[in-house]
């Protein structure tokens, strides 16, 4: 099988035009791909010019914010111990008050034990010798 020159040159000529066609897909989706990335190269440019007028406010007042907040914890951390102090005085007090509730109260209790048993023993006389056995511990004979 032997080829002619023309045949060749008509097989070279098919294939040169295959090749233009498949280089001009090419550089077209090139052109697109090129169009897309200066498109988002504009926008990251934009968005680094935003962010850049808004983290200098955004900052300012995070700070002052930030302040603010330490101010409360400090005031919030004197308060409490404010009231823990006032709480331990109240407490300290109400002990104090139930000590001496509990002192009156024995007082009490020993004396009306004391005229009960005078009510209900008071009509006995009693004798030298029981006055002697309750000074000797209580002991009976």
């Amino acid at each position: 099988m032997h080829l002619d020159s023309a045949t060749i040159d008509g097989v070279i000529a098919v294939s040169m035009a295959f090749m233009a066609i498949a280089l001009l897909l090419f550089v077209s989706a090139l052109m697109g791909v090129l169009y897309k990335g200066r498109d988002t190269l504009g926008a990251i440019e934009r968005l680094a010019d935003t962010l850049q007028q808004e983290v200098g406010p955004t900052a300012v007042q995070l700070r002052d914010v930030m302040d603010g907040i330490n101010q409360l914890k400090g005031v919030t951390t004197q308060r409490i111990t404010a009231v823990t102090h006032k709480v331990e005085t109240a407490a300290d007090s109400v002990s104090a008050a139930v000590d001496t509730t509990k002192k009156h109260s024995s007082v009490w209790s020993a004396g009306l034990l004391a005229g009960f048993r005078s009510y209900l023993y008071g009509n006995k006389e009693h004798t030298a010798a029981d006055k002697q056995i309750t000074m000797d511990k209580g002991e009976r004979p």
